[in-house]
């Protein structure tokens, strides 16, 4: 039976809110690796998110670097996201099931943590069009909007997914999907914007340093025509971004699992303070917004 978290308290007085946030980062990683049943998973998880990736998104990317026409990368990264989001989520929501199960000190096995998942599929379809669908939308201003086409599909898409950050662990917990666990979640957010910012930031920076790699072989790839050496480096580059892509979704949703369980319960779990979680965080009673107080 797993052990229930409890609080960690190796915390400086004058940590700043970027160390504190990378601490966290670390936490939930450590997290992840509690139990055996979350290594198996997370094993899982990692590699249906390459082999997806490399199997669908793939091929759309040769189609483009033997066109250079941008607009079949538009068109066919739509036609495959739909798949590639139901997938990715599955696997989540399977990890997310067994954190939550740890979290209580309950211990699920691999193939409980998958019965979970299976059981939310009509949720995680739902929740996977909604979100290919936007995804396909800001896709569309890029490319049809002139001029400020791309900073507005940026500066919305970076809204959209902070506002759904907590999208799957609502899925996991309350069962809710498509426009429910979108809408639950921009509550939570809308209600403890701080700390989902600064962890979704700061884990995004720390993967931008393991993406670079991939973007460096991705772009060779894409620019060396269409020889072995090429297509391998262009293999190459989409299995690290896969990687990359990763890491930063499933800690930035287990991060925002232990967060929702608090605005639940108010319970500190998965290894960190009180005060990461408190600190900013707002809950509303109705009209009445108030800082809760233990």
């Amino acid at each position: 039976m797993a052990e229930t978290w409890r609080a960690s308290t190796g915390r400086s007085e004058r940590e700043g809110q970027w160390d504190r946030s990378i601490r966290m980062l670390g936490l939930s990683w450590t997290f992840l690796s509690r139990t055996a049943a979350m290594r198996a998973v997370a094993a899982g998880s990692f590699l249906a998110w390459v082999v997806s990736t490399l199997v669908l998104f793939g091929p759309v990317f040769v189609w483009w670097a033997q066109t250079g026409d941008r607009w079949k990368l538009a068109v066919g990264s739509a036609v495959v996201a739909y798949p590639f989001i139901f997938i990715t989520v599955y696997f989540t929501v399977a990890l997310l099931a067994a954190a939550n199960a740890c979290m209580d000190g309950h211990g699920l096995t691999m193939r409980e943590s998958f019965t979970v998942a299976t059981r939310r599929i009509p949720q995680i379809a739902g929740w996977s069009l909604l979100a290919a669908g936007v995804g396909a939308a800001l896709d569309a201003v890029a490319q049809w909007v002139p001029g400020v086409g791309a900073v507005a599909s940026w500066v919305l898409g970076t809204a959209w997914a902070l506002a759904t950050l907590f999208a799957v662990p609502v899925i996991v917990i309350d069962g809710a999907g498509g426009r429910e666990a979108a809408r639950r979640s921009a509550d939570v957010f809308r209600r403890q914007w701080g700390e989902s910012v600064i962890g979704s930031v700061s884990i995004t920076f720390c993967t931008i340093v393991l993406a670079l790699p991939g973007g460096a072989f991705l772009c060779a790839g894409m620019v060396g025509g269409t020889g072995p050496i090429a297509l391998s480096a262009l293999g190459l580059g989409i299995a690290l971004l896969a990687s990359a892509s990763f890491l930063a979704f499933t800690i930035e949703r287990l991060f925002a699992l232990v967060l929702y369980r608090y605005t639940l319960d108010g319970e500190v779990r998965g290894g960190f303070a009180e005060t990461d979680l408190r600190q900013g965080l707002f809950f509303s009673d109705g009209s009445k917004w108030y800082r809760r107080s233990r």
